[in-house]
């Protein structure tokens, strides 16, 4: 929730989504005098499938007064760039990590590799955290 409060998003709430390995994040933003909906799906699977984009641009991404992200731990698959709507974002893992860097919400990996290990096992907690900010 931190990330989407520093990209501009008020009113932040986080949602769960029962019996499945992602949630949701919900808010409120301004742009050019207009008010914008912030939603994203944030999807704890290693692989971001392109039925799961296809669900969430179809139920949300309808209206241009919504502004969604579908944020994955690990990768999209194959396609799902090809799926979205112009105000649907994908981030992966990486990108993900690149941003939160930049905001210096978390801090750069090292490359030693006694840091790195901790931090690797440390990855799942990462997630859980965000999932509760």
């Amino acid at each position: 929730s931190k990330f989407f409060y520093k990209i501009g998003y008020t009113n932040i709430d986080i949602v769960d989504e029962e019996g499945t390995s992602s949630f949701n994040v919900v808010g409120e933003g301004k742009r050019n005098k207009r008010s914008l909906y912030l939603y994203a799906r944030i999807i704890l699977d290693d692989i971001g499938k392109v039925k799961t984009v296809k669900e969430v641009s179809m139920e949300v991404g309808s209206s241009q007064n919504n502004k969604i992200f579908i944020i994955t731990k690990g990768k999209f698959e194959k396609g799902c760039e090809r799926i979205i709507r112009d105000n649907v974002t994908l981030l992966d893992g990486s990108a993900l990590a690149n941003y939160l860097i930049h905001f210096g919400l978390i801090a750069a990996k090292d490359t030693n590799e006694e840091q790195r290990s901790a931090k690797d096992a440390n990855e799942e907690q990462r997630w859980s955290d965000m999932r509760h900010d």
